[in-house]
């Protein structure tokens, strides 16, 4: 991903006393931070006085197009500074400075600066609805540096889908009509282009071309990550081989970072085999692969990777819930990566119901990534560009066996900045009609996550509560 452009533009008011030497200071603080995070900082070399200075340096940003605008006050501001930035192509952060002294005259009046910005962006621009977030101090701020981490990962979020190809391979599987998406409201949304030009049948040709001994030292590799069990044969987990190998290298050659694959059922009755380990591997290694054609699915895993910065997401269903402890379990048949799993790693099994009885033994049709997901706390999101909601809730992830596939039991929720029992999060799921699939990765990510959410205009759901009697839709 491209490094992320962090524009400065500095507001006075003309007659403040320390204003050049509070911003010689900020700039040094946040050049330092710019090193720190990683981020290109482009400070505007012309000092906004009012509404001439301002229209100059607007246009002057506009062209070097950041991802994220300071308008950064050393003063009480002329309000018509804030119209040249109206028309901005990015998001805005409105920064006070403290002032140099707490007594006698006042020195900058820098708050009341931004509260005249405010003012402006809100009454103006009445609207238009423009939004921007408010900081507050030195880059140390908590109200500076805290504040601007958030942000630093929903910008992160917002670019990685700019960059964004998927290739859909396949439709969406059969049932799931739901989750359908318009290749329009993704590009026009978040900028990322879907290609829908590409079938499973071409993948399955791909993985019968390779070589043999190209299959034999990818297969030493995969069972390098993980154990086979007795279920799986050598010959499952070739085509195994073959299937990760026509995927990657689909990837590699089309220049898509992201794969939405209509998982079955195709692929089991050309070529029996499921994809569940070759999606495992794919995510493992950088290429963020959603199930089920779940394109929505794939928008979540990618925001997720972005704020963890590369860490691997997965996809999950919510599938069984245990009262006694208050904890649910999330599952998969088998395609969450293997820095998902806890100390036992993962055996490379059978499906679970993708298969058939041959003299009734179960003989599962190919490979999954069988695992228990490790400790921590999680992140839950769903996006659906359909409506144009998010849900998202944390929970912690804790020792419990779980059932075969990729599986784990979480427990301890919040949603809303609160506790939330398993009788509210059912509450959150069913009012608010969630799609069955959720995203998911570790870490606490609520909060970036929301702010990702009010940049991109999406309605975030509540919970209200549980109540024995019917609700309508949240």
């Amino acid at each position: 991903m491209s490094r992320l452009k962090i524009g400065f533009v500095s507001c006075f008011h003309g007659n403040a006393h320390g204003d050049w030497e509070t911003r010689t200071r900020v700039l040094e603080e946040l050049s330092s931070l710019a090193r720190q995070e990683n981020f290109e900082l482009m400070a505007a070399e012309r000092i906004v006085y009012g509404y001439d200075t301002a229209r100059m340096v607007a246009e002057e940003m506009k062209e070097k197009k950041p991802d994220f605008l300071f308008l950064c006050s050393f003063g009480a501001t002329i309000g018509n500074c804030a119209i040249p930035f109206g028309s901005m192509n990015c998001p805005l952060g409105i920064w006070a400075m403290p002032e140099c002294s707490l007594t006698g005259m006042l020195p900058l009046n820098a708050f009341c600066g931004t509260m005249i910005l405010s003012g402006m962006f809100g009454k103006y621009f009445k609207d238009q609805e423009i939004p921007f977030k408010w900081f507050y101090g030195f880059t140390d701020n908590p109200l500076f540096y805290d504040r601007f981490q958030v942000t630093l990962r929903a910008l992160r979020a917002i670019a990685a889908l700019r960059e964004t190809r998927i290739a859909a391979i396949g439709p969406v599987v059969d049932g799931f009509d739901y989750m359908m998406v318009r290749e329009a409201d993704i590009e026009t949304k978040y900028g990322a282009h879907i290609e829908r030009l590409h079938t499973v049948e071409e993948i399955i040709q791909r993985a019968r071309a390779y070589g043999q001994t190209d299959v034999e030292e990818e297969v030493e590799q995969i069972l390098k990550e993980g154990r086979m069990t007795q279920a799986v044969n050598r010959s499952s987990m070739e085509k195994f081989a073959r299937l990760f190998l026509a995927f990657r290298d689909f990837a590699e050659e089309y220049q898509y970072n992201v794969l939405s694959i209509s998982c079955w059922r195709t692929l089991q009755e050309v070529y029996d085999m499921v994809p569940c380990a070759a999606i495992s591997r794919l995510n493992n290694q950088g290429i963020i692969a959603s199930c089920e054609g779940d394109i929505d699915g794939a928008i979540g895993m990618i925001v997720d990777r972005a704020f963890n910065k590369g860490v691997p997401a997965s996809m999950v269903d919510l599938v069984s819930v245990d009262t006694g402890d208050n904890s649910l379990n999330i599952w998969h048949c088998g395609p969450a990566p293997g820095c998902m799993a806890d100390r036992q790693g993962i055996r490379w099994d059978q499906h679970f119901n993708m298969g058939r009885y041959e003299d009734s033994k179960w003989c599962g049709c190919g490979v999954v990534a069988d695992m228990q997901f490790k400790s921590g706390v999680v992140t839950l999101n769903r996006i659906c560009s359909n409506t144009n909601e998010m849900v998202v809730f944390t929970g912690e992830m804790f020792d419990k066996e779980g059932y075969q596939g990729s599986s784990g039991w979480l427990r301890n929720f919040r949603m809303d900045g609160r506790e939330m029992t398993v009788p509210e999060l059912l509450s959150v799921l069913y009012n608010y009609r969630v799609d069955h699939h959720m995203s998911f990765g570790y870490g606490d990510n609520k909060d970036a996550f929301y702010e990702f959410a009010n940049w991109k205009k999406l309605k975030i759901a509540h919970n209200t509560g549980y109540h024995d009697y019917m609700e309508l839709r949240g």
